[in-house]
C-alpha cells in the first residue's frame, strides 16, 4: 500500500502563511537543492534522462539570480524553475502550515502582499487601450476578469499582467496575476502566474493583434477559432456519491482517494451495496481524482476484477531524512496499526542500508474473493487529472476482463511516489518529494509524463456518463 503525507489536500482548510518582506533566496535554494539531490528517489534517473549539463546549467542560472530574489514570490519562482527540470508531478511546492487558523480572505491578502504591486496611472491605462502590440487591456472569455498587460522590467520579468476588474474577493484591482517575459521574434509570452493560494504555475501564451493567449483584447470581436479551451468552464462534478441511473446501471462517483476519504467511500459503497449488486452494470467516475491511498479504493476493487491483478512493487530510497520522515508518518494519529508495523519494518531495513534502494513492496498478484453478486460490466471514467494512486487504480482496473476505461489520458504521475516533505529554511513553503521508485521503470513500463490511455476516447463536449451508459446497456446480451 502506498502511504502518502497528504497534509496539504485543501488550503482552504489550512492555516495562513506569513507575508514576508525579504528572504535569503540563495541560502534557501542551496538547501532545497541539496535535499532533492540527497533524498529524491528519482534524482539519478532524471539526471540520466535529461543530462547533467542541462541540470548544472539550470542550477547555476537559478543561483545567479537568487541574490536578487529578495521577495518570497520570486524565490518561489526560482525554486520552481529548478524543480521543473525534473518534470515530476510528485516533486512539488506547498504553502507551509502554521498553528494559527486564519480566514481565507485574510490568508489571501497576506499572500498578495508578497508580489510587489505596479501602479498604472490613468494616462498609462489610456495608452494600453490604444496599443496594438504586446501591451494592452484584455478580458477573459466570460468577460468577468479584466487585466492590463504592461511593460515593467525587473530581473525576473519585463511585463506584468495586473487585475483591473475581478468578480472574486480573492483578486482585487492592482493585484499582480502574471509576471512575464516577451519574445518579440516569436510573439510569445512566457513566465509564471500566481494561483489562488499564492503559489506559481508556468504559463506560455502566444500574442497577436487580438489575443493574449486565451485573453481577448478590449474592443476586438472574439474569434471562435482562436479561443483557448483552457478558458472553458469545467463541468462541476459531484463529490463522492452514488445513484441509480437506470434499473440496469448504477453510477458511483469517487472524487478523491485521499486517506481522509476512505471512510466516506466505504460508507457510500455500503449504503448502496444492494443497488450495486443488483445492477448488471456499474460506472465508476474518478474524473479529477488526483490520488491518495490504495486503501481508499479497496472498497471498490471487488466490483471490478475478474481474476488476479498483477501489481509491480516499489523500492524505497534509504536516507537519513527519509527515515526520520517515515517515522513521523508512522506516528500519525489516524495511521492503521498494520501500516505502522509495515513502516517500522522497512524503516529498520533502510537504517541498515543507507544510500540504497530498499525493496519494500514486492511484485505480487492480488486476488480478490468475491462473496456477492458483482456487476457483469464496468466502465471507469478517467481524465487528465487522474494521477498517482488514481493511476494505480486505473492500471489495476485495466486488467479486468469486464472493465472498460473511457475518457482521456491520465496525468502520468506515478513512477516516483510515496511523498514526504521538507520545510524551507525560513520561508513558509514546503517541498514535497517522492521517496519511492516503481520497478516498472526498469521494465520500460514507466508512465510519468505519458499517462495511461483509455480504451475508448471521449471528447470534452460529450456527456461522459451518458456515453458510458449507452456503451454498457447497448452492449448487453
Amino acid at each position: 500500500m502506498k502511504i502518502k503525507m497528504l497534509l496539504f489536500a485543501s488550503l482552504l482548510a489550512t492555516s495562513a502563511a506569513y507575508a514576508q518582506s525579504s528572504c535569503d533566496c540563495a541560502a534557501e535554494f542551496k538547501y532545497i537543492k541539496q535535499k532533492v539531490e540527497t533524498n529524491y528517489a528519482g534524482f539519478n534517473d532524471k539526471i540520466k534522462q535529461k543530462g547533467r549539463l542541462r541540470y548544472d546549467s539550470i542550477s547555476n542560472s537559478v543561483l545567479k539570480l537568487a541574490p536578487k530574489a529578495t521577495q518570497p514570490a520570486y524565490c518561489l519562482f526560482l525554486v520552481q524553475k529548478y524543480l521543473d527540470y525534473f518534470q515530476d508531478g510528485h516533486l512539488v511546492l506547498y504553502r507551509k502550515q502554521d498553528s494559527v487558523q486564519k480566514p481565507w480572505g485574510e490568508y489571501v491578502r497576506q499572500i498578495r502582499a508578497e508580489a510587489t504591486p505596479v501602479k498604472l496611472k490613468p494616462g498609462r491605462v489610456s495608452d494600453l487601450k490604444m496599443s496594438t502590440g504586446p501591451e494592452g487591456i484584455y478580458w477573459n472569455k466570460d468577460r468577468t476578469f479584466r487585466i492590463a498587460v504592461a511593460k515593467d522590467v525587473n530581473p525576473f520579468r519585463n511585463y506584468i499582467a495586473q487585475i483591473m476588474i475581478s468578480p472574486s474577493n480573492s483578486w482585487r484591482p492592482g493585484d499582480i496575476l502574471m509576471e512575464l517575459n516577451y519574445d518579440s521574434i516569436h510573439f510569445k509570452f512566457t513566465g509564471f502566474e500566481y494561483t489562488e493560494d499564492g503559489m506559481v504555475t508556468p504559463v506560455a501564451y502566444n500574442s497577436n493583434g487580438s489575443y493574449f493567449g486565451p485573453w481577448l483584447r478590449e474592443g476586438r470581436a472574439p474569434d471562435s477559432t482562436q479561443m483557448a479551451t483552457g478558458t472553458e468552464k469545467k463541468t462541476r462534478l459531484p463529490w463522492t456519491s452514488g445513484k441509480q441511473l437506470t434499473p440496469k446501471t448504477f453510477y458511483l462517483r469517487v472524487a478523491s482517494f485521499n486517506t481522509d476519504q476512505a471512510k466516506v467511500i466505504d460508507s457510500v459503497v455500503k449504503a448502496n451495496k444492494e443497488a450495486i449488486e443488483a445492477s448488471p452494470y456499474l460506472i465508476v467516475d474518478i474524473r479529477g481524482n488526483g490520488g491518495g491511498s490504495d486503501y481508499s479504493y479497496s472498497f471498490i476493487s471487488p466490483y471490478l476484477y475478474t481474476d488476479s491483478v498483477k501489481v509491480v512493487g516499489v523500492d524505497f530510497y534509504s536516507t537519513k531524512d527519509n527515515i526520520i520522515a517515515w517515522k513521523k508518518v508512522a506516528n500519525m494519529p489516524d495511521m492503521p496499526e498494520s501500516s505502522k508495523k509495515m513502516i517500522s519494518t522497512f524503516v529498520d531495513s533502510m537504517a541498515l542500508h543507507p544510500g540504497k534502494m530498499i525493496r519494500v513492496i514486492p511484485d505480487q498478484y492480488k486476488k480478490l474473493t468475491v462473496n456477492h453478486a458483482a456487476p457483469k460490466k464496468v466502465v471507469v471514467l478517467m481524465d487528465g487529472e487522474n494521477a498517482s494512486t488514481a493511476e494505480q487504480f486505473i492500471m489495476e482496473a485495466a486488467q479486468s476482463k469486464k472493465t472498460t476505461l473511457m475518457g482521456t489520458h491520465s496525468a502520468g504521475i506515478l513512477d516516483y511516489a510515496n511523498m514526504l516533505d521538507i520545510d524551507f529554511k525560513s520561508l513558509h513553503y514546503t517541498l514535497g518529494y517522492p521517496s519511492s521508485r516503481s520497478r516498472r521503470v526498469d521494465m520500460g513500463q514507466g508512465i510519468d509524463n505519458v499517462g495511461i490511455k483509455p480504451q475508448i476516447q471521449l471528447k470534452a463536449d460529450e456527456d461522459w456518463i451518458a456515453a458510458a451508459q449507452v456503451y454498457l446497456e447497448g452492449n448487453s446480451k
